[in-house]
């Protein structure tokens, strides 16, 4: 396990947290989600501005865990795995 992995992870993690925890003043400093306005319907920026913050902390724990690896590999390797051949 790396330092840095974890350092990061941890900051991933606590900004999912503040995304998701303080969602109203994102909404008012940032504005809203077009896409989720449009896609959802009015009010659903709240729910883009959660779903953001709880993938982070997802990807976090993945980043701290040292999953986050083998995962990306397992989902995007058949796409990077000619380069390291070549």
């Amino acid at each position: 396990m790396n330092i840095k992995n974890i350092i990061i992870g941890i900051i991933m993690i606590a900004i999912g947290i503040i995304f998701v925890w303080q969602t109203e003043w994102f909404v008012n400093n940032f504005g809203r989600i077009g896409f989720f306005e449009e896609k959802m319907g009015y009010g659903y920026s709240r729910f883009g501005y959660k779903l953001i913050g709880i993938i982070l902390i997802i990807l976090g724990v993945l980043v701290v865990s040292g999953l986050w690896s083998g995962i990306f590999m397992g989902l995007f390797g058949q796409f990077f795995g000619g380069l390291s051949n070549s």
